[in-house]
């Protein structure tokens, strides 16, 4: 199930991968709220069809993902066909990990959020950092 919501200023799509669905619709409630088009979806499985379909500027993907496909493991896929500046992909987690820092930016993680440790308007402003950084 994917939700979809957008405002009038469209400043392009951004694919929310996260399980935690009151968290995902903050996210979503904050980017809409920037100008972004927002789609969510809450599995690996869903967000590579949603890659593989949509025209979008950036992902923010959840660690660690449940169901089939892993986040780490979707991480991997993408970065198999996309590269950083094509689909930047910023990584969040509430797991201060140092290994799993490193093993997201070694398989093409544009950043790491520390989810525990940043409030939603600091990743509306990475996301806007990263885009940024792509021109």
């Amino acid at each position: 199930m994917a939700l979809i919501k957008s405002r009038s200023k469209n400043l392009g799509t951004i694919l929310i991968v996260e399980d935690n669905i009151f968290m995902a619709e903050l996210l979503s409630e904050k980017l809409s709220n920037a100008g972004f088009e927002v789609l969510t979806v809450y599995d690996g499985k869903g967000a590579l069809e949603k890659i593989a379909r949509e025209d979008l500027i950036l992902v923010l993907l959840d660690l660690p993902l449940l169901g089939e496909i892993g986040g780490l493991d979707l991480l991997g896929q993408v970065r198999k066909t996309k590269g950083k500046l094509a689909l930047p992909i910023v990584v969040m987690s509430n797991l201060n990990h140092p290994e799993l820092l490193k093993q997201s930016l070694d398989l093409g993680a544009n950043y790491f959020i520390i989810k525990a440790q940043t409030n939603t308007e600091e990743i509306v402003e990475k996301v806007n950092e990263v885009l940024r950084s792509k021109t």
